[in-house]
């Protein structure tokens, strides 16, 4: 009796998983929100990246059709969902994809994910407007 209580608490115990990091239950949360069938969403490989506040992952749900199709990539910065064939990215566009590139690149390596950074816009100058001439007047 005693061996059958210790294989039963050895099973409850590997069966149970660790709590979600709230982060990722958000990330998770923008993208079901983005897909046709929010109820459809399967994630995997989510994980949280070296930039703080940043979420990388797959998902998978259903289209119109009621197909799934496929795993595709996503990031969650700041409260936003980014994936490559939803708005505001247009996967057939050049820019777009390079972006999307670099997200990977930030979310293993560290640095900034702004959109302003990737194309080399300074920051705001004192009367509030973006400079996006590059210089520094």
């Amino acid at each position: 009796m005693r061996a059958f209580r210790t294989i039963a608490a050895l099973v409850t115990l590997t069966s149970c998983q660790p709590a979600e990091d709230p982060l990722i239950a958000k990330a998770k949360e923008a993208v079901a929100e983005k897909v046709k069938d929010p109820a459809s969403a399967q994630f995997k490989d989510v994980n949280l990246c070296k930039t703080k506040g940043m979420v990388q992952g797959q998902f998978n749900a259903k289209n119109s059709f009621g197909a799934y199709t496929g795993y595709e990539t996503f990031f969650f910065i700041d409260g936003t969902a980014f994936m490559i064939g939803s708005f505001p990215f247009d996967a057939a566009n050049e820019k777009d994809r390079a972006y999307f590139a670099h997200l990977a690149v930030v979310c293993y390596h560290g640095g900034d994910p702004s959109l302003g950074t990737f194309y080399g816009y300074s920051s705001p100058s004192n009367s509030g407007d973006a400079n996006l001439a590059g210089d520094n007047r």
